[in-house]
């Protein structure tokens, strides 16, 4: 493992770490006495740390606790969502832990979440001199709920949020390549506006996509609410299938509004779109989507394959999003075959 030494950039990674932590801290509601214990530091350096945490130059050592401490938040957003639940959880009296609070009965010592939801998930922290970290059924790539759970720590500062990527990479594979991808987008290329974390997190994390083969992310829009939804039933619908998700599964969503500050690629121009707009394939469209991203286009305006006649935006550049707020959040219920019931949690 590469060690971190004492430098500038060290810091500044400290800087943005430390915001998550004790915005974490937070949530959790943890005292003070339980912050110094997890960060392995002293009651002074708390205080100062929080009050500044510009003025922190953080050891491997406390790089790494809180890198465990980063995906224990969000290893319970995987499983519990976008919701209150997944922040009231340590302080809720609990079974596995003889009916107390898991953060009352594991500090000093061990702290460990054990969680059953779709399968167990087992994570720790350690105060000893090395963190350690276990996990009995860690997804391969980081989700949605994740991101947006980290995304709402960093409140909009894509500074913060590349140095929790970084952090988080130290002791989770799932995040090196979302903070090395970060690294190499040029500064000119990357959105600074507010809700900077849910604009950069598609292009950080790619997927493979209408207009992607994996290779590159893209940020998807669609001219209306019921576009959207049509389009996001559809491609949840599959992958709950694939993962044979039983009845009562629910799946939160949140609902984003952004504006473009570029023009697009309007593909529904062409002469020919029968390919590009394939329902089942998408040879054409990523084709398409590889030659158009490395001519340097922002993106493309299409068809929407799943309500017609809608309109959707495949968004190739961060730096062509004028602006992005959070509209709704969305709880979609699955009764074993097909999603039977969209509501609003907000």
């Amino acid at each position: 493992m590469t060690v971190v030494t004492s430098t500038s950039a060290t810091r500044d990674r400290s800087a943005g770490a430390l915001k998550g932590f004790f915005r974490i801290a937070d949530r959790w509601g943890l005292n003070r006495s339980q912050r110094k214990t997890l960060l392995g530091t002293s009651d002074r350096s708390v205080d100062r740390w929080q009050a500044n945490p510009g003025s922190a130059d953080l050891t491997h050592d406390q790089l790494e606790r809180i890198s465990y401490v980063l995906g224990i938040y969000g290893g319970l957003h995987a499983l519990l969502g976008d919701s209150p639940l997944a922040d009231e959880w340590v302080r809720r009296p609990n079974t596995d832990f003889g009916g107390h609070a898991p953060s009352i009965v594991c500090w000093p010592g061990m702290w460990a979440i054990s969680l059953t939801c779709g399968g167990t998930l087992t994570l720790g922290v350690s105060v000893g001199k090395r963190p350690i970290l276990e996990s009995g059924a860690s997804p391969r790539s980081a989700t949605g709920a994740e991101l947006n759970a980290f995304g709402a720590l960093v409140e909009g500062d894509a500074n913060d949020l590349q140095d929790i990527l970084e952090v988080l990479g130290i002791t989770d594979p799932r995040y090196r390549d979302a903070a090395g991808t970060f690294r190499a987008f040029p500064a000119t290329e990357q959105y600074r506006g507010s809700s900077a974390a849910a604009v950069m997190m598609p292009f950080l994390t790619p997927k493979v996509s209408r207009f992607s083969a994996g290779l590159f992310g893209i940020l998807y829009g669609a001219e209306s609410v019921a576009t959207s939804t049509s389009e996001i039933v559809h491609h949840q619908s599959l992958r709950l299938r694939a993962t044979s998700a039983t009845a009562g599964t629910v799946i939160l969503l949140a609902h984003w509004q952004f504006t473009l500050d570029r023009d697009m690629v309007d593909v529904r121009r062409f002469p020919d779109t029968t390919q590009i707009h394939d329902p089942d394939s998408y040879v054409a469209s990523q084709a398409l989507g590889r030659r158009l991203k490395h001519e340097g286009a922002a993106g493309v305006l299409y068809h929407s394959v799943r309500r017609p006649p809608g309109e959707c935006v495949a968004v190739f550049q961060p730096s062509a999003i004028r602006s992005m707020a959070r509209h709704e959040d969305w709880l979609m219920l699955w009764d074993g075959s097909a999603i039977a019931e969209i509501l609003s949690s907000t």
